[in-house]
């Protein structure tokens, strides 16, 4: 996104777009935990308080698996059943979403929605070649929140941790350590704010 301020922190239709993240969240996990850059906590703080009394901000680490294994352990001594790792940069998850990866976390052990493709997917390494034309109807994209059994994917994130290993998202995490992942249709609308052009103009303040 670029500028000065964080784009979680961003308006987005009158509220910070941090607070839309959580809002379908907010129903159904308790306590909810946060995790946020340096410094970046009085501020989050300022911006969420009108919005929500029970957040717990912590500071994360350097990578993104870092403060999701920090936030996790925060989370142990509640001994939650499930857990639910969302990215605050995906305002327009719904709460029929949420609702539908909790329950296929309980009857799974682990539950991510997933979007499929409208390209052609490719496969390519390194030096740009291409290595493999990967099948459309078996290729998807993975959205957030992801949901997992809260004990096997704290096991999962402190094997990946003790290996120094950064993975892209948990179901990777979960997939390596523990087992199968399983997915359900996602929502298109639940799109991840990456550039500019992905807010509505007017949206930016």
């Amino acid at each position: 996104m670029g500028g000065k301020q964080k784009k979680e922190f961003l308006d987005l239709d009158g509220q910070p777009m941090l607070a839309r993240a959580i809002a379908p969240l907010a129903e159904y996990c308790h306590p909810l935990v946060v995790t946020l850059p340096a410094g970046q906590m009085p501020s989050a703080g300022k911006l969420l308080k009108p919005y929500f009394n029970d957040l717990i901000l912590i500071e994360g680490g350097n990578l993104r698996s870092e403060s999701v294994y920090l936030a996790l352990k925060r989370l142990e001594s509640y001994s939650p059943d499930i857990v639910l790792i969302h990215d605050g940069a995906r305002p327009w998850a719904s709460g029929s979403l949420v609702r539908r990866v909790i329950e296929e976390t309980r009857n799974h052990g682990a539950c991510i929605p997933v979007i499929g493709v409208t390209e052609a997917p490719k496969l390519v390494d390194r030096e740009g070649f291409l290595v493999k034309n990967l099948k459309r109807s078996e290729t998807k994209v993975a959205q957030t929140p992801q949901g997992f059994l809260f004990p096997a994917i704290l096991k999962a994130h402190a094997a990946a941790s003790s290996e120094n290993i950064s993975y892209i998202d948990d179901a990777e995490v979960y997939s390596n350590y523990i087992g199968p992942v399983y997915t359900i249709t996602g929502e298109t609308e639940n799109k991840k704010i990456t550039f500019p052009e992905d807010l509505n103009p007017g949206d930016l303040s």
